[in-house]
């Protein structure tokens, strides 16, 4: 047999489609044959470790009729062709002749040649189909994944955000130039404590607020000034609740007229503001 047939073989295998004396021919081939051994892992992992690993889907019923389809197929040309046979029998031997049983593949007595096995054409095809299991299975888990992934990023960004912000508050804090604005608690937030720090002439402004309820799900808080010209959108977060909440206005507080922070849909506002959770006069 050459490798090409052994590669069948471990097709044959990772489908349970051996006897005994096939499985013991491909074991001792593969004890000697780096190659096929490595094609008869890679089988084994496909077929089976990734189908553990990928979440239960049901496959499409295309799919399944396909196979029994082909399978159907299969079992009519068998059927057939031990017809002829028989009627060939009978032709040769005589009316009265015996018709010769053929060998059971089971009892190792006598063994088909690979090419004109069904299994030899059927192990591509149910090896497809149960590859297409895993490939749908897989999609749903990569996209899973790669959304539980994108919500990980966003967290550790959030997060690298809010350090850098209580930094650069506590750097104006102790600066001899900072002043100060209270901002008043609104009715969605009326136990919140919330002061706006900033050093005038420079953009080093920052809100601190305790007792700042959680973000609801689907919306952000967003930060606003007012001056001479209007009111302006400035920066958005989620705050997970917990611990003070801390965020850079990112202008100078000393041009403006009023700072407050809203609540807004996700993505933020850009005309004008939604409710107000903070509120003062500069």
């Amino acid at each position: 047999m050459d490798h090409s047939s052994f590669r069948e073989l471990a097709a044959g295998a990772v489908l349970d489609d051996l006897d005994p004396a096939e499985r013991t021919r491909l074991d001792d081939h593969l004890a000697d044959c780096r190659e096929c051994g490595l094609i008869a892992d890679q089988l084994h992992d496909v077929v089976w470790d990734l189908a553990l690993l990928s979440p239960e889907m049901a496959p499409p019923q295309s799919l399944h009729g396909a196979v029994f389809d082909a399978l159907h197929a299969s079992a009519t040309g068998a059927a057939d062709d031990a017809a002829a046979e028989s009627g060939a029998a009978r032709s040769a031997g005589g009316a009265g002749a015996p018709i010769p049983i053929r060998a059971s593949r089971r009892d190792g007595a006598r063994s088909a040649p690979l090419s004109t096995r069904p299994w030899t054409s059927l192990a591509p095809l149910a090896l497809a189909a149960v590859l297409g299991v895993v490939a749908v299975g897989l999609a749903g888990r990569v996209a899973q994944l790669s959304q539980e992934n994108a919500a990980a990023v966003a967290a550790a960004e959030e997060a690298q955000a809010q350090v850098a912000a209580r930094e650069g508050a506590m750097a104006v804090l102790v600066s001899p130039d900072h002043e100060t604005a209270t901002l008043a608690p609104e009715a969605l937030a009326p136990e919140a404590k919330a002061v706006a720090i900033f050093e005038p002439g420079t953009t080093a402004s920052y809100v601190m607020v305790a007792d700042l309820p959680p973000t609801p799900a689907g919306y952000v808080y967003q930060l606003w000034y007012a001056d001479a010209a209007g009111v302006h959108p400035l920066g958005t977060y989620h705050h997970a609740g917990g611990t003070a909440f801390v965020a850079p206005f990112g202008v100078d507080l000393a041009t403006g007229d009023a700072a407050m922070i809203t609540l807004e849909p996700d993505g933020g506002a850009v005309g004008d503001p939604g409710p107000q959770v903070v509120f003062g006069t500069l």
